[in-house]
This record gives structure tokens, C-alpha cells and sequence, in this order.
């Protein structure tokens, strides 16, 4: 089974945007490499039609199982004041998360 976690995101400002999608590839690197997350995708919105109140961006993170989505959760716990997840906190304006299960 596949399980995704969602975040919905803007930047603090227009400025911030480079320098927070860097940190934020960078910390995708870092899960994939350590086994935490096998992928990821980030979406930024072109076109927000009817629905003007969506974030700007959103990053899809894919685990291989309930068990490694836990483990990379607890993993943030621990390592979120460091870089660059840190950098990621301090550059992000409006957020949101949910998590979901593929369905077959």
C-alpha cells in the first residue's frame, strides 16, 4: 500500500519562494536517501480556477508503508530546528498537511 502525505504551502513572501523550494528538494533528497520517503512531487498552482483560498504550492510525499511514514514523521520531530528543515519553517508562510492511503 502506498501512503502519501500532503502539504498544502506558501511562502512567507514572493522573495522567499527560490530559497524555500531549494530547502525543500534538498530535504526531500535527504528523506529518499535515508530511506525515510521513495519519492516526492512538488506542484506549484498555475491556474486556482474557483478555489482562489489554495496555497501556492503543494508537495506530495510518497512512503512505502504506514511503518516508514511514522519513522520519517518521528524524524522531523527530532531534526525540525535543524537545516534544512529549519530553513523550510522559517520560509513558509500558510500550510496545511493530511495524509492519505492509495486506494486500490
Amino acid at each position: 500500500m502506498k501512503i502519501a502525505y500532503h502539504v498544502w504551502f506558501s511562502a512567507r513572501s514572493k522573495n522567499d519562494e527560490p530559497e524555500l523550494l531549494e530547502a525543500i528538494h534538498h530535504f526531500m533528497a535527504e528523506q529518499i536517501e535515508t530511506n525515510y520517503a521513495v519519492g516526492y512531487q512538488l506542484h506549484r498552482f498555475t491556474d486556482k480556477a474557483n478555489s482562489e483560498s489554495l496555497t501556492d504550492f503543494q508537495c506530495i510525499v510518497n512512503y512505502t508503508s504506514e511503518a516508514d511514514q511514522k519513522a520519517s514523521m518521528e524524524n522531523m520531530k527530532r531534526a525540525f530546528r535543524n537545516k534544512p528543515h529549519a530553513t523550510i519553517m522559517r520560509l513558509t508562510g500558510e500550510f496545511r498537511i493530511a495524509f492519505s492511503n492509495q486506494d486500490k
